[in-house]
């Protein structure tokens, strides 16, 4: 009998209190509540799988959006994306972790940093649905971590990347060229159908390689230039065609006074690439502006402008573009006609 006594007690005691969240509008079972929303903590997404669209929001360098097609993002539907920056981008979505909760005092500045210079990211499902909003501050005076605040939040909290010391800013500031990838030439070698390469400073090392069914044949590009009357290697042009797979330049050049002083320089050599389907790809390739102190005046041939001692070239694509590219790089495609003959 007590104990079924006692145990009414409670309930009632239980349903009072009950009734009283429900019912009451004191701000401060309000305020109670809210304290237990952790959503502004909560900045990790564990299967970035399921991001196909990223909206960062850069209020010095632009607004880039990022769309996933197949295995490929693309950036502001326009260039293919730098493979290596978003996936260090995506790193920070999936691994990203809260390192101390600041100061008030320390919030509050952080906040004045965010109005100024905080970079806004959207992430987005495949559906359009919002996985994640927020702002990516700058790092607290010790430079260790980042600050973070969720949208819609005033509580910024500073966050890492396990194994990585820095500001986390870095992964989402970049320019458009910065966000692009940087491949100037990544073809097929099976669907190369003719290499054509012109040496505006040596026409004697200019060729044209053409495949004829199983083989191939090659002549000079220039029409006063001789035919050499030896046997094509056929293996070394063969393998001359893997060249042609991932040339990675060292960066796009932006600045139009800059990309007009490089155009105006002396035009050293001119790819076209025919593919069996028809379609092209040209190249033409620059010597920078202080090439002339760089050349090698006792080489011969191309050598004396193509060799390890210039490093850098500026090469433009058939879209206008204009890379900056390295000998180390493009060194086994930028090769004279005399090279494809057996000794």
């Amino acid at each position: 009998m007590k104990k079924n006594i006692l145990m009414l007690g409670i309930l009632l005691i239980l349903g009072g209190f009950v009734y009283y969240l429900v019912n009451n509008d004191n701000d401060d079972v309000a305020k109670t509540i809210d304290d237990y929303d952790f959503s502004y903590r909560d900045f990790a997404i564990k299967n970035i799988d399921d991001i196909a669209k990223i909206v960062v929001v850069n209020r010095t360098k632009g607004v880039f959006t990022f769309k996933k097609h197949n295995d490929t993002w693309f950036v502001n539907d326009s260039f293919v994306a730098n493979k290596m920056s978003v996936n260090n981008m995506l790193s920070v979505f999936q691994r990203v972790k809260i390192d101390y909760v600041p100061t008030e005092a320390a919030q509050k500045n952080a906040m004045k940093g965010m109005m100024l210079n905080g970079i806004k990211v959207e992430i987005y499902d495949k559906n359009g649905n919002a996985l994640k909003k927020y702002f990516v501050g700058d790092s607290p005076q010790n430079s260790i971590g980042t600050y973070f605040v969720m949208d819609g939040y005033s509580k910024p909290l500073v966050m890492t990347l396990p194994g990585f010391k820095g500001n986390l800013r870095v992964r989402f500031s970049y320019s458009l060229n910065e966000w692009r990838d940087r491949t100037v030439i990544d073809e097929t070698p099976e669907n190369i159908e003719i290499i054509e390469i012109k040496y505006y400073i040596d026409k004697d090392a200019s060729f044209v390689l053409e495949r004829k069914k199983d083989k191939f044949e090659i002549h000079p590009a220039f029409e006063d230039e001789k035919k050499i009357a030896k046997p094509l290697d056929q293996k070394f042009a063969n393998s001359y065609l893997v060249s042609f797979t991932k040339k990675i330049a060292e960066g796009i050049i932006a600045d139009k006074e800059f990309k007009e002083n490089i155009l105006n320089q002396q035009l050293l050599a001119e790819l076209i690439i025919e593919r069996k389907n028809g379609t092209k790809k040209s190249l033409k390739i620059f010597m920078s502006p202080s090439f002339d102190k760089e050349s090698l005046p006792d080489n011969k041939g191309i050598y004396k402008y193509f060799n390890n001692k210039v490093h850098r070239y500026f090469a433009q694509d058939d879209k206008g573009d204009v890379y900056q590219i390295q000998y180390v790089v493009f060194d086994d495609v930028l090769i004279p006609y005399q090279s494809f003959f057996k000794k």
